[in-house]
């Protein structure tokens, strides 16, 4: 019999989202003033979101999934390694089509110079050493990190009562702000949405944190092989067009093979 979970509302999430965001800017600042220059220390960062996502996490279990399993409770579980590689797919795909709409959004409402010049300096990869980071952080720390919290306790929170559709839209506008500024609300928004699909389809996060691995890999890799982080990139409009286009081949590949092994496992429970 499965252990019993207390409730968790819309608002509750939203609050616990904002105790997060805060946990990481008190970190921030603790940091900053023990060591000047700290919160443009991508180690620093990365460290900060970690222990503030995990303080999260671990209290959300605490207070509303105390006798349940952590796996169970985060979604972590096994899924066909086809999906996974579909979800690979997808995440890489879909990036051209986000980049695209994030150039024509900063159009409107360009960054301050100040703000461009503190991204600059948190993502400057002039050592191996630090190049190596950051591709570990970008690719694989954080989105582990985001999608236990997001695509974990909250979706899996939220679920139960709700409709998939609510849920997947709550925790996508919680990650969009969580997670954007206004020059990149609109594609967060949109990659939260698809994550939260695929968290519904395969009812596990695996294959979310390979989604939002390979989609921060494709701007990552060049900057890995030496390009200036902070340098556009103008991706063809056959390459944007093409990549929705496979990412929603892959996508209703996914939704066909999750309706045999997840309607499957409803029959055995039921």
């Amino acid at each position: 019999m499965p252990a019993e979970r207390r409730p968790l509302s819309f608002v509750g999430a939203a609050a616990w989202t904002v105790g997060a965001a805060l946990l990481v800017d008190l970190a921030l600042s603790i940091t900053e003033v023990s060591r000047p220059g700290a919160s443009l220390d991508l180690v620093n960062v990365t460290l900060c979101h970690v222990l503030a996502y995990s303080a999260a996490v671990f209290a959300i279990l605490r207070v509303h999934a105390p006798d349940s399993s952590v796996r169970e409770v985060i979604g972590l579980r096994r899924v066909p390694v086809l999906v996974l590689v579909l979800a690979i797919a997808i995440g890489a795909c879909v990036y051209p089509a986000a980049s695209w709409l994030d150039a024509i959004v900063a159009k409107r409402f360009p960054s301050a110079p100040e703000t461009t010049e503190a991204l600059g300096k948190l993502m400057g990869s002039s050592t191996l050493a630090r190049r190596a980071f950051l591709g570990v952080a970008l690719v694989l720390i954080m989105p582990i990190a985001e999608e236990v919290y997001f695509r974990g306790v909250l979706f899996g929170g939220l679920r139960a009562g709700r409709t998939p559709g609510m849920v997947i839209l709550g925790t996508s506008v919680y990650f969009a702000i969580a997670r954007a500024d206004v020059r990149s609300f609109a594609s967060v928004l949109a990659l939260g949405a698809m994550l939260g699909w695929m968290r519904d389809r395969t009812r596990s996060i695996v294959p979310t944190i390979l989604v939002q691995a390979a989609f921060f890999a494709v701007p990552v890799i060049p900057i890995l092989r030496g390009r200036d982080p902070m340098a556009d990139e103008v991706y063809p409009r056959a390459w944007i067009v093409g990549g929705l286009a496979l990412a929603a081949l892959a996508a209703a590949a996914i939704e066909r093979m999750s309706r045999a092994w997840v309607d499957a496992e409803d029959e055995e429970v039921g």
